[in-house]
């Protein structure tokens, strides 16, 4: 079985923890705080203070109400000589994080009481929260440490990473040895089957409140029953040494075979139904190479796919062609097939110069065989249109550009010029912005990558007052979400 690395993130947000204890506590907020015990005025935040430029924080933008983002805690673990490692800050602003990195790496660790000093934990301080609508400096007084659930067969682990990673080899190998195969010959599975749990190990270390998201429901009910057979926790997962509660997501990738060659080919067919290994352009294809070349190929193939895609000019001539990022020999062999295809049977309607055209040629399937089979139609898809003059663009290409353009053009006409201090040109002053374009054409700003949250909070207010574009991108007829990454250079 191919084994994917599991989602496990340590920042506070994602953890989850409840403590069963005659203290009482309404959420994992009010845990956390009890514990860690946060004062403004102790050693920390006086260390703080004096190593974090405060203009980092008086533009500290909240982008929710979430209580979770309401915070900023720093983490770590200990290797096997006791030194810091996996140092990681959750604040969503790189410069910020990086400060509040270099700030602790030079913090005297004997002032923190730890009481325990081992690699299997987790060690958490909160470094920031907010007070109103403002960030400040707010330091835990007391170290929180949590401990992973050690369940059976990992109990010679001696890291908390290692005791994560084994039982995320566990929770794959019990999917894998209980799946119905029934089940699956039934739901024609072949291939990698990608299961996403998420589920709770409570303070006794059995696992309750399990989620899936799957394919289908008979799917997530066949998984349910999978994981109420799963073991319970040898010991349960701790914080400060007491048992507690643990929410954890998994990504678990089974690789599903099968020695059928009958189940195999439905199996395939089954997977995409628009794709025909007997339509004209995959015989065509089958004339030129065949399945064994592509199979027995020396050189591994890293996509499981390749599709030819290309735009038109304006004669209705292909260019940009491409494979699908093959290797160089194999990409220019598949594009020399396709253009002796006649141009008339691509079945391509309408043409249109903005558009992107594309035709899956063959797969790889479980057992690492190549099938040839293409769709006999087009999959057509476009970019998102900003305004009419972008809609004169000449190419896909030129379509992204212009929107690239117009959306600068409108950050840089409307930005506050003066918050760009002498200190931040010195400092090499820069601005990527990554801009969410919605099925309905509103824009959105998803990400900024910026020195300081200032930066942020400007594009924010900007960006939220622009008008939703002309038309927003779609593929195969459908409007899509598209994201576009936007370089300011001022």
């Amino acid at each position: 079985m191919k084994k994917l690395l599991p989602l496990f993130f340590l920042a506070f947000s994602t953890i989850l923890f409840s403590q069963t204890e005659t203290k009482s506590f309404k959420d994992k907020f009010e845990e956390f705080e009890y514990y860690a015990k946060p004062s403004k005025t102790n050693d920390l935040s006086k260390y703080f203070e004096r190593n974090i430029d405060y203009t980092l924080l008086e533009n500290y933008k909240f982008r929710d109400t979430l209580k979770k983002n309401s915070v900023v805690v720093l983490s770590f673990k200990l290797d096997k000589n006791n030194n810091v490692i996996d140092l990681e800050v959750g604040s969503p602003y790189s410069e910020l994080n990086f400060v509040i990195k270099k700030a602790f790496e030079s913090y005297d660790l004997k002032k923190i009481n730890f009481p325990e000093i081992s690699p299997l934990n987790i060690y958490m301080l909160q470094i920031l929260s907010r007070e109103g609508n403002k960030m400040i400096i707010n330091c835990s007084s007391d170290i929180i440490y949590d401990r992973f659930p050690v369940f059976e067969g990992c109990e010679s682990s001696t890291t908390f990473s290692e005791n994560r990673a084994c039982f995320s080899a566990v929770l794959e190998e019990h999917l894998g040895k209980n799946i119905s195969k029934d089940f699956i010959k039934k739901k024609k599975i072949l291939g990698t089957l990608i299961l996403k749990p998420e589920f709770i190990v409570n303070e006794s270390g059995s696992i309750e409140k399990v989620k899936w998201k799957t394919a289908s429901d008979s799917l997530t009910t066949e998984t349910n029953r999978i994981m109420t057979l799963f073991p319970k926790a040898k010991i349960p997962p701790t914080r400060n040494g007491k048992p507690s509660s643990l929410y954890i997501k998994e990504i678990i990738n089974l690789e599903i075979g099968s020695n059928d060659e009958n189940y195999i080919e439905n199996a395939i067919k089954s997977k995409d139904t628009t794709l025909n290994p007997n339509c004209e352009l995959a015989l065509h294809f089958k004339k030129y190479i065949t399945e064994e070349e592509i199979t027995n190929d020396k050189k591994p193939l890293q996509n499981k796919t390749a599709i030819i895609s290309f735009s038109l000019d304006k004669n209705g001539k292909m260019i940009n062609l491409d494979a699908g990022n093959y290797k160089k020999e194999l990409n220019n062999r598949l594009i020399d097939i396709f253009k002796k295809f006649p141009f008339e049977k691509l079945n391509i309607k309408s043409p249109n110069v903005l558009e992107t055209y594309s035709y899956t040629i063959f797969t790889i399937e479980y057992n690492n065989k190549a099938v040839i089979h293409c769709n006999e139609n087009p999959y057509v898809s476009s970019g998102a249109i900003f305004n009419k003059n972008c809609e004169k663009s000449s190419s896909p290409e030129d379509l992204k550009f212009c929107f690239q353009e117009k959306i600068t053009y409108q950050i840089v006409k409307n930005f506050d010029a003066s918050l760009i201090s002498q200190d931040d040109i010195k400092n090499g002053f820069r601005l990527t912005c990554v801009v969410l374009v919605d099925v309905d054409g509103t824009i959105s700003n998803l990400n900024v990558s910026t020195t300081s949250p200032k930066f942020s909070k400007e594009l924010d207010r900007i960006i939220n007052k622009m008008p939703k574009v002309y038309r927003p991108a779609y593929k195969k007829g459908v409007p899509i979400e598209t994201a576009y990454s936007i370089p300011i250079t001022f």
